[in-house]
This record gives C-alpha cells, sequence and structure tokens, in this order.
C-alpha cells in the first residue's frame, strides 16, 4: 500500500482535515466523510451533535486503530492530510 494524499475540504470559510472514504456493509462498500482528529483518541462512525452547527454531517476518526497503522501528516499550509502505511 502507498501513501494516500486527501485535500482538505471547504466548509464555509474554513479548510478542515475531513476525508471520504469507503466502509464496507456485507457486499457493498459506503462512501463516508470523516473528520481526522489526531486530539481524539477514539473514532465515531455516527453524526455528531456539533456537525449541525457547522452545516455538514461527517464521523470522526481519531488515533485508536488509524494512527498505529500509518504515518498521518497534516500540512496546513497545503491543506492537505497524508497516511503513509508503517511497514510491517
Amino acid at each position: 500500500m502507498s501513501t494516500v494524499t486527501y485535500h482538505y475540504k471547504q466548509v464555509r470559510d474554513l479548510r478542515v482535515p475531513i476525508i471520504t472514504l469507503a466502509i464496507r456493509y456485507g457486499e457493498r462498500w459506503f462512501p463516508v466523510e470523516a473528520y481526522v482528529d489526531s486530539g481524539a483518541t477514539y473514532r465515531l462512525t455516527v453524526p455528531l451533535g456539533f456537525s449541525d452547527k457547522l452545516g455538514v454531517r461527517f464521523n470522526l476518526l481519531g488515533r485508536t486503530g488509524i494512527f498505529s497503522h500509518f504515518k498521518v501528516c497534516f500540512d496546513e499550509q497545503d491543506f492537505v492530510i497524508t497516511f503513509s502505511p508503517y511497514r510491517v
């Protein structure tokens, strides 16, 4: 697996690290938006209450289960986030 780069999404007047990923349920894949939060310990896969105030619906992608498998880099100048797999 190679490095994957996502561009931040524009939410009103902000650029934020929201990425689109796919979740498999049975034999089908579904696109899901998730806010990548390096300060969050866990991930939530239900729409968050504060997302209504931002005008978007997304999930939270925290460190547990993700950051131990990928080196995650937030580039606040170019507004991109990269996921590079750790070699096992």
